[in-house]
């Protein structure tokens, strides 16, 4: 009740209230009971009990009520008051009351206050911001349930307001997509295409014209056109293309079958001049080359006789006479045979043989010999494959050196690699690390020679007589002892052992320390006789007899040792390894190692390490890193790429390989070739041999070694691997979705879904939230719908609502369970029906509103209290707010609308009118008002009943909206959306669909491959040039090229052709533009880049290089002649000659050896000739034999000399057998001299 109210207070309503009053009333309450007494006068004088009647009387209380009516003061239905107000002046709000998140307005004229977008009694009306001034969008206006947005048109972007449109400059990123140039326009950009190129269909992508018309294509002859966009340059006659295949320079036509020369070839401003070698002459033809006869011509110089050769000669001496060491003058053979091997080793490199006919030359293992047959050259394991190094094969000069790249070690067994394991890193100094010393750490304890290292793995420590870094040197003379440090103490010319000191005394001479003698150069008995000993010899003490000094022999000294002897008298012989060595000291026997060996007797173990050379490695090389050096001597030997005397300096731009002999063969997107290799060094996004193809199969950049990092299907740029993304993809390498927010190509356009929905980041699709619908998710599920796209169909029943989200149901009052389907328990009331009832009296509860049904004869808000004297004044139960109470039954009437025994409920969905008996004819979803039945139409309908669709170009509620959907696309009544026509795409279907989409809204895949155009309408493919097929998956079959692969290949030689361009790829052997030409001479192989390896400058085949040996020679480069007993081509004839004799490798004629003669070598010499083919004359007298084979005469009797003309004398025949002396002379042009020999000395 309202306290201290009156019926003149505001909405405050008077009521009769009954109260119920209980007091408790007395009453006197009475029984009766038999009780046992004694009593006198019995039959006998005694007392006897009996039985009396007694009535008891007690009170005791009850309660008795009575009715009290009096008038209240409440609230009038549809306000209450607050605390101790005066009234009542605060509405009434039920939840339904005001809609939309309206608030109740408790005071005042209006029921609600409604929030910003809403208006109407209760809110129930969405507000179009729109209508006036656009909402104050520059661009579009889009209205929303309760609120609206701007949006921009493509190509600009909404301002920080929200709502200004400012322009999107599409070329700062990733320039646009333009391969060039990029322009960016107001609202839209286009790419531009540099002078000489056009744009390709795509908008974006340059490609380069004919630019013959443009500076001559850049060419500095001419420029031709190839078609199809493609020109090349071309040069004049003896001329040729550099390698950036625009300018020309001066042909050399010396590199074309050697210009027609036989031999050498010069090349003089394009002319050819042909010479010859030395030993030849050009012939009259000016290019072929004829034998000089230098026996006829004089030059030869020879003492006695000349032999003409091919290309040389070689002189021959008349017998008794030999060659000497200039293989010129002719020596008389006496008492000692003229070695010819022993003036400067008979111009041999290595090893000289004595022969009849002169030195005969030979070379150590790893050599071979050079042309004048007497030099040895190098042979290149490393470069013929035969070395065993498993990483790095260094050549040295007799041998080769494998080594390790950094952090391996060289195996024990010189070939393979091993890690080094090291403890520590050099940081700033040398440091031999693992046991090694020396300059460059390359030695080891294994190194030394005539020593040991001690246990701390130091330097050698030599023995007794040896010193050097790895006691590879004798003490210096006059020293001796542990390292070299006594001083010797020998006389008279005496040496000392270089280890115990002891001394060595020349002959002649005794004594410990070689004291007893004559001094040096004296004999006899005081000493006063000069010795005749040359080269310093001393002579006997006694009689002067020559005692030769270390390194002569003879009568008087004046012989050095012969090869391979040293010491007195050359009694010794060397104790060298004849293959490494090139003799001994003739004094002291010390071996005289070649070079790249060491050691006292030169073995194999100890080459000259790398940076060394020289005899005894004692010699620093001077080449630069990366190269090495003659070990004989210290010449430079460039690797591939590198010339210079210290192979300092790069080949020339154009040029690499060995000595930078080789031209690059690289076409024009290159930057050169590689100076080692050749191998073409491409610009970025071009590969092959020549630079000739773009970057595939996802590769892009230098050698297209780097992977494109593209995702989601974009393109790759071959040559930046720039990424162009497909739709709904962004980022550096499109491995991002388009942000929330955008969709389609670039992410450029901007998503129009509502209330917290995705969408679909390619085709912008909305992807709704639970709980709404629609194209843009601006619909809330209807009333009997929930979930994901309003897919759930509710349950609740009796008036329940479930949750737009979940489906769970809000049960009205009164209904509780999951589907509401469950009356509230007796006793409990209201939602959930969480309230318990406070009915009494056995009144009955409503389930609702809790109210209480009294019984007869109760009454009061929870029947607590009696009616008084048994009659009630009966209460209407009406709201008053959508019903009256009948005055008489009290029954409630509602009006149109409502029902239910209060009135309190709306009618359902689908009726209206008095008690909801109408029934709604709203269609197409129109919603009727349930009071007067009138339709409330959805967006996309008009008319009374919703029967009507929206004109075509109108849609949204009362198609008050004008649609804008160009290219054929129709409008959604309801939305507005624009339904494009296959193929077309975008708002207002006012784009194509994006590349690999066709169909309608795109969402077809295309299945078009290998870069083949799709029809946006129905995905058919346009195949591009070199494929065919639906899907344009199918290659051009051999033979055919271009366009539908229409075009018939011209290729000639087996050779395939481009199936795209038809360009010609040649087999092995041919060149030219449709292969129609062989390789020129000297070049073989795949685009005739690979030079012919032949020796004797012959020809190799065209196709596979295989040298084409002249007659004599065989062998894989020619390098080898026809072996004894064999000639001709291919060695393939025999010699037909008698005997074992040699035959000429060319021509098979036989080569008579000295006493041979005839066609077949089958005749000996007859007695007046002798030597090779019997050529020479017999000088011997008075009839003696002539040995047909050394020309040596056989003297009669009485008869001596080598040409039996000098008469014995009587005296100096022997009568008994022993040694005989003769006495014979040695002549030459310089000097004579008389010597004494046995004869076992003379042959």
């Amino acid at each position: 009740t309202v306290g201290g109210a009156s019926a003149r207070r505001p909405n405050v309503c008077t009521d009769q209230k009954m109260s119920l009053l209980g007091k408790r009333q007395p009453c006197v309450h009475a029984f009766t009971h038999m009780v046992k007494v004694w009593r006198q006068g019995c039959a006998s004088p005694m007392w006897c009990s009996g039985y009396e009647r007694r009535t008891a009387y007690y009170m005791s209380y009850q309660q008795v009520y009575s009715m009290d009516l009096h008038t209240v003061y409440k609230c009038c239905p549809g306000w209450t008051q607050k605390e101790n107000e005066m009234g009542c002046f605060h509405r009434v709000c039920n939840g339904d009351t005001c809609l939309n998140g309206g608030r109740c307005a408790e005071t005042g004229d209006r029921i609600c206050h409604c929030p910003s977008g809403f208006e109407g009694t209760h809110c129930q009306h969405d507000v179009n911001e729109c209508e006036l001034s656009k909402g104050g969008c520059e661009g579009q206006c889009c209205n929303t349930i309760g609120s609206y947005y701007c949006k921009c048109p493509e190509g600009s972007r909404l301002g920080s307001d929200g709502k200004s449109c400012e322009d999107v400059n599409e070329c700062e990123e990733f320039n646009g997509g333009c391969q060039q140039t990029c322009i960016n326009t107001a609202g839209s950009y286009h790419c531009e295409c540099s002078e000489g190129f056009r744009m390709h269909t795509d908008g974006r992508t340059c490609i380069a014209l004919n630019s013959c018309s443009i500076l001559n294509g850049g060419c500095e002859h001419s420029c031709v056109d190839m078609g199809n966009n493609h020109y090349k340059c071309e040069c004049r006659e003896n001329y040729k293309l550099k390698r950036d295949g625009r300018h020309c320079e001066l042909r050399n036509p010396c590199q074309d079958r050697n210009g027609g020369c036989a031999q050498i070839c010069h090349s003089n401003v394009g002319h050819v001049r042909c010479s010859c070698r030395s030993g030849f002459r050009l012939d009259g033809d000016g290019r072929s080359c004829a034998d000089i006869d230098e026996c006829s011509a004089g030059s030869a110089q020879c003492s006695h006789a000349c032999v003409n050769t091919v290309g040389s000669f070689r002189c021959v001496c008349h017998p008794g006479f030999e060659l000497g060491a200039d293989e010129k003058q002719c020596y008389r053979i006496e008492m000692e045979i003229v070695n010819s091997c022993e003036k400067n080793n008979g111009g041999c490199s290595h090893h000289c043989e004595h022969t009849t006919s002169g030195p005969l030359c030979s070379c150590n293992n790893g050599f071979q010999l050079n042309h004048d047959m007497k030099t040895c050259v190098d042979s290149d394991e490393c470069a013929s494959e035969e070395s065993c190094c498993s990483q790095v094969c260094r050549n040295y000069p007799g041998g080769y050196e494998c080594s390790c790249r950094a952090g391996l070690r060289l195996n024990p067994d010189g070939c393979g690699c091993d890690d080094l394991k090291l403890p520590y890193q050099l940081i700033c100094c040398t440091v031999c690390l693992g046991g090694y010393f020396g300059d460059d750490c390359t030695l080891s304890c294994e190194d030394c020679v005539n020593g040991a290292c001690t246990e701390s793995n130091d330097p050698c420590h030599c023995l007794p007589g040896w010193t050097g870094i790895i006691c590879n040197e004798t003490c210096p003379r006059g020293t001796y002892g542990q390292t070299c440090n006594n001083l010797c103490l020998c006389q008279n010319g005496g040496s000392c052992d270089p280890v115990t000191g002891r001394c060595l005394c020349p002959p002649g001479v005794e004594g410990q320390f070689c004291e007893e003698g004559c001094p040096r150069g004296y004999f006899g008995r005081h000493c006063k006789a000069k010795c005749k000993c040359l080269n310093d010899g001393p002579c006997h003490r006694s009689h002067g007899a020559c005692l030769c000094s270390p390194g002569f022999y003879g009568r008087f000294c004046h012989l050095a040792c012969p090869r391979w002897t040293h010491g007195a008298g050359c009694s010794k012989e060397c104790n060298c390894d004849r293959e490494h060595s090139a003799g001994c000291d003739p004094k002291t026997g010390s071996c005289f190692c070649k070079a790249a060996y060491q050691g006292p007797h030169c073995p194999l173990s100890t080459a000259c390490p790398a940076g060394y050379y020289g005899p005894g490695c004692m010699s620093s090389c001077s080449c630069s890193p990366g190269s090495s050096c003659d070990a004989q001597n210290g010449l430079c030997r460039c690797p591939p790429g590198k010339r210079g005397h210290d192979c300092g300096a790069s080949c020339e731009p154009g040029f690499w390989g060995q000595s930078c002999a080789n031209r690059c063969q690289c076409q024009d997107p290159s930057v050169g070739c590689d100076p080692v290799d050749g191998r073409c060094v491409c610009e970025a996004g071009y590969t092959g041999d020549q630079c000739e193809k773009s970057c595939t199969d996802g590769s892009h950049g230098l050698d297209c070694s780097q992977q494109c990092r593209c995702q989601n299907g974009a393109l790759c740029d071959h040559v930046s691997g720039a990424c162009t993304c497909s739709p709904g993809f962004t980022g550096t390498f499109c491995e991002k979705i388009c942000p929330d927010g955008f969709y389609g190509l670039d992410c450029g356009q901007m998503c129009e879904c509502r209330n917290g929905a995705r969408c679909h980041h390619i085709t912008g699709a909305c992807l709704c939230t639970a709980g709404w619908a629609g194209p843009h998710c601006i619909l809330a599920c209807p009333p009997d719908r929930f979930g994901a796209n309003c897919s759930g169909h509710c349950l609740c029943q009796n008036g329940g609502s479930c949750h737009s989200v979940t489906g769970q149901c809000s049960c009205p009052a009164g209904w509780t369970g999951a589907a509401c389907e469950t009356e509230c328990k007796e006793g409990q009331y209201g939602e959930e029906c969480a309230q318990i009832c406070r009915c009494m009296n056995g009144a009955r509860c409503d389930r609702v509103t809790g109210s209480c049904s009294c019984l007869p004869g109760w009454t009061g808000e929870h029947c607590q209290s009696a009616c008084s004297k048994g009659n009630c004044s009966q209460l209407c139960q009406c709201t008053g707010l959508h019903d009256w109470c009948h005055p008489v039954t009290g029954k409630c009437s509602c009006s149109p609308g409502y029902y239910g025994k209060r009135c309190e409920l709306r009618c359902p969905a689908g009726s209206f009118g008095p008690d909801c008996k109408s029934r709604c004819s709203c269609i197409n979803g129109g919603s009727c008002d349930f009071r007067t039945g009138a339709c409330y139409c959805p967006p996309g309908y008009i008319g009374a009943d919703c029967s009507t669709r929206c004109p075509t170009g109108y849609f949204g509620r009362n198609c008050a909206r004008q649609c804008f959907c160009g290219e054929g696309g129709q409008c959604n009544p309801a939305t507005g959306r624009c339904i494009c026509d296959p193929g077309r795409t975008g708002p207002t279907c006012q784009q194509a669909c994006p590349r690999g989409r066709y169909g309608p809204q795109c969402r077809n895949a295309c299945s078009c491959q290998n870069g083949a155009l799709c029809d946006p309408v129905d995905g058919s493919c346009k195949c591009g040039l070199g494929w065919i097929g639906s899907h344009c998956d199918t290659a051009c079959s051999q033979g055919k090229y271009g366009l539908n692969c229409a075009e018939d290949c011209p290729c000639l030689h087996n050779g395939t052709c481009d199936r795209f361009t038809g360009s010609c790829s040649c087999t092995a052997g041919y060149y030219g533009h449709v292969c129609q030409h062989t390789c020129p001479s000297g070049y073989h192989g795949g685009n005739c880049s690979h030079a012919c390896d032949c020796k004797m400058g012959q020809d190799c085949d065209h196709v596979t290089g295989r040298c084409i040996c002249p007659p004599g020679y065989h062998g894989t480069q020619c390098q080898r002649r026809c072996e004894a007993g064999s000639f001709g081509v291919g060695c393939a004839q025999m010699c037909d000659c008698a005997g074992e004799a040699p035959c000429d490798p060319r021509t098979g004629r036989c080569l008579c050896p000295p006493g041979r003669t005839g066609q077949r070598c089958e005749k000996n010499c007859n007695g007046d000739s002798f030597g090779p083919d019997c050529s020479l004359q017999c000088h011997c007298s008075h009839s003696a034999h002539c040995d047909g084979v050394s020309g040596r005469c056989t003297c009669p009797l009485n008869w001596i000399g080598p040409a039996c003309t000098e008469g014995k004398s009587e005296h100096f025949l022997p009568l008994t057998p022993q040694p005989i002396l003769l006495k014979l002379h040695v002549q030459s042009d310089r000097a004579a001299s008389s010597l004494a020999a046995k004869p076992s000395q003379l042959w």
